[in-house]
């Protein structure tokens, strides 16, 4: 009897120990595959110079829009046509089915760093250097950006590839499955992303009518300090959330072939950029260094009158 129901136990207790074994067995094994999983990426959109370039502009247009927007207008159009080529790039690569959903996601965060240029210049007074269409195209990109992301979390995830070896990722503090209940959410947000860049827009040259209509004289181009300051920590934190939201994504993905100057075409986005920092960096020096040199100019042209006056009285002196 003892043995009998001992067998009875084993019998009952054995398909379950081994249900969960082969469990086990599954997971390491799909932990395995999504370590071992390789989603490649385009360089010439996802690439290491393209995303420091990227970050470069947007930092120096940052500090440009809000602590000397008297200069900005030298560097903001070319940020703009820097994102028009990522986003034409993307759309390219999108529509050609050249890499999986798990690499293209990333770009779906294009309208979030795209708004950082956008932020110094809304509800204020624009400088006469920087016109009102090239704030309004600025917005229209944000948009153009926006409408890639929404097609994206309606069509583009659902495409099937090849090497889409693992579910892509998605970030919202969080690794989330792209595919889950998360994708309602993003659903929601892009056409969102999409509403507040064309208010945006609309609100650029509104407010300059009502601005300029209301204010009289030079007072209205005096910068309010504290205003700056907080856009300017608004902007930064706006900039520091889309580079984490980017590149986690992209490390979750395991999207590979970005992290390293493999092609020349990453070089070019990388000089724009690095000549983006030169340029506000001499935005802040120039203007010092100038007047440093035409203080020491004035220097010596009134050294050469007094020296000239002393000689001339050694000269009387020594004559008496």
């Amino acid at each position: 009897m003892a043995g009998s129901s001992l067998f009875g136990k084993w019998f009952r207790t054995a398909p379950l120990s081994l249900f969960v074994a082969i469990q086990l067995v599954d997971l390491v094994s799909a932990q395995q595959t999504t370590e071992d999983c390789i989603i490649p990426g385009d360089s010439d959109v996802l690439g290491l110079g393209v995303r420091i370039g990227f970050y470069l502009q947007l930092f120096s247009n940052l500090i440009l829009g809000t602590i000397r927007p008297q200069d900005a207008s030298k560097a903001f159009l070319q940020n703009v046509f820097f994102i028009i080529c990522l986003v034409t790039a993307a759309i390219f690569s999108s529509a050609k089915h050249q890499f999986p959903p798990g690499s293209t996601i990333a770009c779906t965060w294009y309208p979030v760093l795209g708004y950082v240029a956008l932020i110094p210049f809304l509800f204020r007074l624009l400088p006469k250097s920087l016109p009102t269409p090239q704030v309004v195209l600025s917005a229209a990109v944000v948009a153009v950006t926006s409408c890639f992301a929404i097609w994206f979390w309606y069509k583009g995830l659902d495409q099937i590839h090849p090497a889409q070896c693992m579910e892509p990722r998605v970030f919202l503090f969080y690794n989330c499955s792209a595919r889950g209940n998360i994708r309602t959410l993003f659903k929601v947000l892009t056409p969102l992303l999409l509403a507040i860049s064309i208010l945006s827009g609309s609100s650029v040259p509104v407010f300059q009518m009502i601005y300029l209509s209301a204010c009289v004289g030079d007072n209205m181009q005096r910068p309010e300090s504290p205003r700056r300051i907080r856009v300017l920590v608004l902007g930064l934190v706006w900039l520091a959330f889309g580079i984490v939201a980017f590149e986690l994504q992209l490390q979750w993905n395991h999207v590979g072939g970005i992290n390293a100057f493999e092609t020349t075409g990453q070089l070019i986005p990388l000089t724009f950029g690095i000549l983006s920092v030169i340029q506000t960096i001499c935005a802040f020096v120039g203007p010092h260094i100038i007047i440093r040199i035409s203080s020491n100019r004035n220097i010596r042209r009134l050294a050469v009158p007094l020296r000239n006056l002393a000689v001339a009285k050694v000269t009387n002196s020594a004559s008496v």
